[in-house]
């Protein structure tokens, strides 16, 4: 039997021990803890560079929770306790089956804010693909028509996500079946004329906020002017994924894969899986087009065209005419170009990272 203030943990070569129950979350918070009068410490669900989140009983009902936490260090960086209230502002807004629900968020003595959040049961859409590899077309389409709902609620209320990715959806087990978690509004951004001129200069302009592998050419550029679009380039890229396996830009460095982002076009989906309809691989081809006025201008669209809705979908907002086909890829430019191109922008990306501060 478990012992009361001490938790699970895997040791190397997987063995499972006792840790102590000194060992302290966030730097300070121990098991059997309980955290504002409310949330009792049971064990660690996962940690990131920014917070850690608590698998906590709310002591008054007896409910098991996730208490996300950020850490001390981070809670002491210019903005990010600003960024952690808004997202949990905005988290609370969103009514919808697709995001995780949030219950409580506060101060705890030791001004560490913190969040109380439904507790999830299953796995990181990451895991599912890690494990998996290629998934068949009907359960990536599932995957993705649970993703694009959450993702329009989202816009519906002025908010772009900015980190979709497969580690940033959860699937969980309800009493209906298995449902998609979207999480992790914390670098989102509103659009314009939705936020007050404060919550705007949360994002400085040479700021880089994303996952290099899902960002859009646009984020890539440091621009917080980015828009609906750069969630529909997101999608694409997680389409694409967990069709063919991996994703369509890659590369053995950060530089490497934005330079394939910005100036290489992806391969069609047909030459890396015959057996995904033409018009599947169409509309991720125009997901990820680099110029994004020839993207879908808005998720409901890019949807639309993946589950053959037949709905006309016009060229971008400037552009209110009739349906267009998918523009073919660009001519490929001469091997020396596109490596003299990546280095300009390697270097003018290092420059903008060291201006910024970091890269998150």
């Amino acid at each position: 039997m478990q012992p009361p203030n001490s938790t699970l943990k895997i040791a190397p070569g997987g063995t499972i021990i006792q840790a102590p129950p000194s060992e302290r979350f966030a730097g300070k918070f121990g098991v059997g803890e309980v955290l504002a009068g409310l949330y009792r410490i049971e064990r660690r669900i996962g940690e990131g560079g920014m917070s850690v989140v608590l698998a906590a009983t709310h002591v008054p009902s007896g409910q098991l929770m996730a208490v996300k936490l950020l850490h001390q260090e981070t809670a002491s960086a210019e903005g990010a306790v600003a960024r952690f209230w808004r997202e949990a502002r905005l988290v609370s807004r969103l009514q919808n089956p697709h995001v995780v629900k949030i219950f409580d968020v506060g101060m705890l003595a030791d001004d560490t804010p913190y969040m109380a959040m439904e507790l999830l049961q299953g796995e990181t859409l990451a895991a599912r693909m890690d494990r998996l590899r290629k998934m068949s077309l009907d359960e990536a389409k599932g995957y993705l028509a649970q993703a694009c709902d959450a993702v329009m609620a989202a816009h519906a209320i002025g908010v772009i996500h900015r980190d979709i990715k497969p580690e940033n959806m959860f699937l969980t087990k309800t009493p209906e079946g298995e449902v998609l978690k979207v999480l992790d509004f914390g670098i989102s951004k509103t659009m314009r004329g939705a936020v007050s001129d404060d919550q705007q200069r949360l994002t400085k302009t040479t700021d880089v906020f994303g996952s290099p592998t899902y960002m859009s050419p646009e984020q890539l550029k440091a621009s917080r002017d980015v828009d609906v679009r750069a969630d529909v380039w997101s999608l694409g890229v997680l389409l694409h994924e967990m069709l063919a396996g991996a994703p369509p830009f890659d590369g053995r460095s950060v530089a490497e894969i934005f330079g394939a982002i910005l100036y290489i076009a992806p391969k069609p989906l047909t030459t890396l899986r015959p057996d995904v309809p033409r018009s599947i691989e169409a509309a991720v081809l125009r997901a990820l087009e680099k110029d994004r006025d020839k993207r879908f201008p808005d998720v409901a669209s890019f949807r639309a065209a993946v589950f053959g809705d037949g709905q006309k979908v016009p060229v971008g907002p400037a552009d209110p005419g009739g349906a267009i086909e998918v523009a073919p890829a660009p001519a490929k430019r001469s091997n020396l170009v596109i490596v003299i191109a990546i280095g300009l922008f390697v270097i003018a990306a290092l420059a903008s990272f060291l201006l910024a501060g970091k890269l998150r």
